[in-house]
C-alpha cells in the first residue's frame, strides 16, 4: 500500500492543475518531509514545478464573437445553470459522437461574454455562460445556434489551436467557423441553420484575433459544403434536397428542436475533502452544493495506480481501486462509491 501512495503521489504532485506554484511546493515539502519519496526525487519534482509554472503563465483562450476577455470561476447559480449544464454537455457530447472522437477536455459553465475554448497549465476546456445559452436559443427559437457555437470551440481544440503559442488570430477563427459548418452539416443542420449563429451575435468589425461576420459566415458556408458533400455520399440519395437554398426567414418554417431532457444520471457519488459530488453516466462530475453545476470531469488515469483521474479546477485527484481518493498527500480526502439505481439513478 505505500508502494501505491508514493507512486499516486508522485503523479498528482507533478500533474497537479490550477493549484498555484506556492500550493504546489507545499505538497511536495509534506512528502518530503514525511520522507516517502528521495532527497534526489524531492529536487527534482521541486524543479519541474518550477519549470512548469514559467511554462503555464501564457494562457490561451478565445471568446466566439471576438471579445478579448479573460474568463473567470461561475459562482453565482441562477435558474439556468443546471439545465443549460446539461444542455450544453449533451450538444458536446453529440458533436463528438459524431466526429468519432472522444472528449479531451472539460465542458464548464464560466463567467465569459458567450463561450470560449481555452488552455490553461497543459488542461483545455470550453467554458460557456449559461446565460448566454439561454437567451440565445430563446432568441433564435433554435438549438441549432448553440450546436453552432459549441462546434467552433470544438475546433478549436480538435484542430490542435488550444496548444498554439500566442493565442487568437483571424486565420485560425477561421479554421473553427469552418469546422462549426462542415459538423452542422453532418447533423442534419441546414445551410442558414448553420450561419444563424454567427449572424445574430457576429461582428460587422474585425477585431483584430476575429474577422468580421461576413468571411467568418464564408467559412461556415464552405465547411457545410464539405459536410453536405460527405453526407450525400453516404446516403448515395438522389433526391436529396439542395438545402444550400434555404434562407435565414426559412426558419420560421423549421421546427424548433426540442432542448435535451434536463435528467441526468448519476453512476458515482464522491466526497471530496468533506463536500459532495456526483459523477453521471457522461463522465462529468457534478457538484451536489452547487446545484449539480458541472465543475469536472472524469478522465483515464495519469497512473496505473489510479483507477481513473477526477479532473477539477482544483488540480487532478486520483482515485484508486479502494475507492479512496487522493492529492498530494498520504491520507486519503475522500472516496467515491458505485451508485445504485436506488441510490441515485436520474435526476
Amino acid at each position: 500500500m505505500k508502494l501505491l501512495l508514493i507512486m499516486v503521489l508522485l503523479v498528482v504532485c507533478s500533474q497537479t492543475s490550477q493549484a498555484g506554484m506556492y500550493e504546489k511546493l507545499l505538497e511536495l515539502k509534506k512528502v518530503c518531509d514525511a520522507e516517502l519519496i528521495s532527497v534526489e526525487e524531492c529536487a527534482a519534482q521541486k524543479k519541474s514545478i518550477l519549470n512548469t509554472n514559467k511554462a503555464a503563465k501564457e494562457i490561451w483562450y478565445c471568446n466566439y464573437a471576438g471579445e478579448n476577455t479573460e474568463p473567470q470561476p461561475f459562482s453565482a447559480v441562477n435558474g439556468h445553470s443546471f439545465s443549460e449544464a446539461s444542455s450544453a454537455s449533451s450538444i458536446v457530447k453529440e458533436i463528438l459522437d459524431e466526429a468519432g472522437l472522444a472528449p479531451n477536455f472539460i465542458v464548464r459553465p464560466s463567467n465569459v461574454p458567450n463561450a470560449m475554448a481555452s488552455s490553461y497549465d497543459g488542461m483545455r476546456f470550453i467554458e460557456y455562460n449559461p446565460e448566454f445559452i439561454h437567451d440565445l436559443k430563446t432568441s433564435t427559437q433554435t438549438n441549432w445556434t448553440v450546436y453552432s457555437v459549441m462546434a467552433h470551440e470544438i475546433g478549436h481544440h480538435l484542430q490542435g489551436h488550444t496548444i498554439q503559442a500566442g493565442g487568437s488570430r483571424p486565420d485560425i477563427e477561421l479554421e473553427a467557423d469552418e469546422y462549426s459548418g462542415f459538423i452542422l452539416a453532418k447533423l442534419g443542420a441546414n445551410l442558414a441553420q448553420s450561419q444563424m449563429a454567427m449572424i445574430t451575435i457576429g461582428s460587422d468589425e474585425d477585431s483584430g484575433t476575429h474577422p468580421a461576420k461576413i468571411p467568418r459566415l464564408k467559412a461556415i458556408e464552405a465547411g457545410w459544403n464539405k459536410g453536405m458533400a460527405i453526407k450525400m455520399n453516404q446516403t448515395a440519395s438522389p433526391n436529396q434536397p439542395d438545402l444550400s437554398e434555404n434562407t435565414v426567414e426559412d426558419l420560421a418554417q423549421e421546427p424548433v428542436l426540442e432542448a435535451p431532457a434536463e435528467q441526468i444520471y448519476v453512476t458515482e457519488f464522491c466526497a471530496i475533502e468533506g463536500e459532495s459530488f456526483l459523477i453521471t453516466d457522461t463522465d462529468a462530475l457534478l457538484s451536489y452544493s452547487m446545484d449539480y453545476m458541472q465543475i469536472g470531469q472524469r478522465m483515464t488515469p495519469l497512473s496505473d495506480a489510479c483507477v481513473f483521474d477526477l479532473v477539477t479546477a482544483d488540480g487532478r485527484y486520483c482515485v484508486v481501486p479502494t475507492g479512496e481518493i487522493y492529492f498530494a498527500t498520504e491520507s486519503p480526502v475522500g472516496k467515491c462509491e458505485a451508485c445504485d439505481e436506488e441510490l441515485c439513478g436520474g435526476l
